[in-house]
């Protein structure tokens, strides 16, 4: 059986297999919640954004959603993002700059229904270096709380 990586990388270098794809527009909204909780308010979703959440959950190893600023793009991934951590063990989510993955992560950390799911997020020592900004769920940030919180456990070469 192929996983996922596999099949987006042959997708990408242009093997043989063309990408199963799936239009905004054929996406049912019908299927989807048509609420979250976000920061203790409940935002109604859009059609728009509802199919935007069908299609990622129809199974496709890869999904890209773009859309004009101020939409909520960034809430919807987040939202889809939490849903998909609760059917599978991770998900990986990139964005194109150091703020914009801080703003994601932000954004997950604020969905009321979701604060129970392991957040980390990755940020190079030279994005650090740069004054990127970071969230309490940076894995740097996580290491160094380790010990005050697992200290006692910890043999000293732990430490």
């Amino acid at each position: 059986m192929r996983c996922p990586a596999n099949t987006i990388l042959d997708w990408i270098y242009g093997a043989a297999c063309p990408p199963r794809t799936l239009a905004i527009e054929d996406a049912d909204p019908t299927d989807s919640p048509s609420s979250v909780r976000f920061r203790g308010s409940r935002l109604h979703l859009r059609d728009d954004q509802r199919r935007a959440i069908n299609m990622g959950l129809a199974g496709l190893p890869l999904l890209a959603i773009r859309a004009a600023y101020g939409l909520g793009e960034t809430v919807i991934v987040a939202f889809l993002a939490a849903l998909l951590a609760e059917r599978q063990s991770f998900v990986i989510v990139t964005a194109t700059t150091n703020v914009a993955c801080a703003q994601f992560t932000e954004t997950i950390l604020c969905l009321d229904d979701y604060s129970h799911l392991a957040v980390l997020r990755f940020v190079a020592d030279s994005a650090l270096a740069h004054g990127v900004p970071t969230t309490p769920v940076d894995l740097h940030t996580v290491l160094k709380t380790l010990t005050g919180l697992y200290g006692d456990r910890m043999e000293e070469r732990e430490r």
